[in-house]
């Protein structure tokens, strides 16, 4: 690594570190957490779950003939054994046995194990695990889980050994056993671990926009758009990204290609992947660390927000807080500044000149599924007033991703909805209103992927 780049590491790391003083320490409940048996979002599930962790609470003792009973981040009562810490964590009401989970007791629901998300649970008769993600351990491919297991352990989790030297860690095999569960009242968050959230952009290098799909292994997918709409045959240019948060594309050094941004899971890194050139192979090697601190975002998306002709990043922090990022065309970033208080209540987030102004507009949906227009002001350090209603009854939308896919030269909606078919809205040409109309499908069997870009 040469001085400027290193550098400009530093700078970035410690940018990102500063993002990440400004939210919650681990073990205390996120800003807007959930109340008994309300909804409650998946990053907060898992926060509650590793507050177990962090305070080194153990299996009760003296169990099976009696149990110890502990609080959550915010209070309640819940009992020291597996299901009490998927109580705590779902923040439940009541203390359900493994047995009532698998009749619906949380109240609760059974999902494909292909469908399973962070805070999602897996239970057998007598047992009960928090699912975390995917990922490979010890040479298997598996699930990463918080569970409960043995008199006096702590819990077993996804980051380190227990003080018995287990990880909360089941191989595909092990998976066989499990019957996955949903918490009726999780809702998704948006960007890292919720609804993906992303931009088009042309990674074949064909003048065309491509969607990238990120399988439940891992594997990272091409899906090279044909320029009216539809997609060519699918590629495969990576493996081994079920480690990362989220996936982001973007020009970040300016030489016309698409590269390729992500947040390490597990250590909050930020990671850059420069596209090589090679359509066939545009994302080699292990990427180049640019930043840390960076799990503490719940959404990162890109844009040029600063009217400098550099692809920003704007990342949404654990309070709600909207920062911007300035890029330097060269693979780093600047000093951060606020562009935007209050975005916890909005699920997803994106990134596009919708009303074809040249500049960079916000688009957010709400908890309840309208979807809201933030038009870009034209004052770089202010850039974003009052949002505006532009659509209604997306909340079945589960990715939304914005950016030219008809050859039209507008940004479209592509959409992932409920029943795991491919919707795309064509935008209308209109600069002012009526943006877009009811969509049509362009693809079905969309449901294992866990990040589309």
């Amino acid at each position: 690594m040469n001085a400027n780049r290193f550098l400009r590491t530093a700078v970035v790391a410690l940018t990102a570190l500063a993002a990440a003083s400004v939210t919650a320490v681990l073990g205390q409940a996120p800003a807007h957490a959930s109340t008994a048996g309300g909804s409650i979002t998946r990053s907060e599930v898992i926060d509650r779950a590793q507050s177990w962790v962090d305070r080194g609470i153990v299996y009760s003792p003296n169990a099976p003939s009696s149990y110890s009973y502990t609080s959550g981040p915010d209070g309640g009562s819940y009992r020291q054994d597996c299901s009490g810490l998927v109580s705590m964590a779902w923040h439940l009401t009541s203390n359900p046995v493994s047995g009532e989970f698998l009749n619906g007791a949380g109240p609760n629901h059974v999902i494909a194990k292909s469908d399973l998300k962070p805070g999602d649970a897996l239970v057998y008769s007598g047992h009960i695990e928090l699912f975390a993600r995917w990922g490979t351990y010890g040479g298997q491919h598996g699930a990463f889980v918080y569970s409960f297991n043995t008199q006096n352990e702590t819990v077993q989790n996804p980051a380190a050994n227990s003080n018995l030297g287990h990880r909360g860690f089941n191989s595909d095999n092990d998976m066989n056993q499990y019957t996955a569960i949903r918490y009726d009242r999780i809702i998704d968050d948006s960007g890292p671990g919720g609804t993906p959230t992303g931009t088009l952009a042309d990674i074949n290098l064909d003048g065309k926009n491509d969607v990238l799909a990120r399988t439940g292994t891992g594997d990272l997918l091409v899906y090279p758009g044909n320029g009216t709409g539809g997609f060519l045959s699918s590629y495969k240019v990576g493996a081994g990204f079920d480690t990362m948060s989220s996936l982001s594309l973007g020009d970040f050094d300016n030489d016309g290609r698409a590269d390729l941004l992500t947040t390490v899971a597990a250590t909050g890194e930020l990671k850059v992947w420069p596209h090589t050139g090679n359509a066939s192979a545009p994302f080699s090697g292990s990427g180049e660390v640019i930043g840390s601190g960076w799990n503490v975002m719940t959404s990162i998306n890109v844009g040029d927000i600063n009217r400098d002709g550099k692809l920003d990043l704007v990342a949404r922090d654990g309070s709600g807080n909207l920062w911007a990022y300035p890029g330097d065309g060269a693979l780093g970033f600047g000093n951060r500044w606020l562009i935007g208080t209050g975005w916890n209540g909005m699920s997803t987030i994106n990134i596009s000149d919708v009303n074809r102004d040249g500049m960079t507009d916000l688009i957010g949906r709400t908890s309840t599924g309208d979807l809201r227009l933030y038009t870009h002001s034209g004052d770089t350090v202010s850039p974003y007033g009052a949002g505006a209603l532009i659509g209604t009854g997306w909340s079945g939308m589960t990715a939304v991703l914005f950016g030219d896919f008809n050859g039209d030269g507008n940004p479209d909606i592509i959409s992932r909805v409920s029943d795991n078919t491919l919707r795309m809205y064509a935008h209308s040409g209109n600069t002012s209103t009526a943006f877009y109309g009811t969509g049509g499908q362009i693809g079905t069997g969309w449901g294992g992927m866990t990040d589309l870009d």
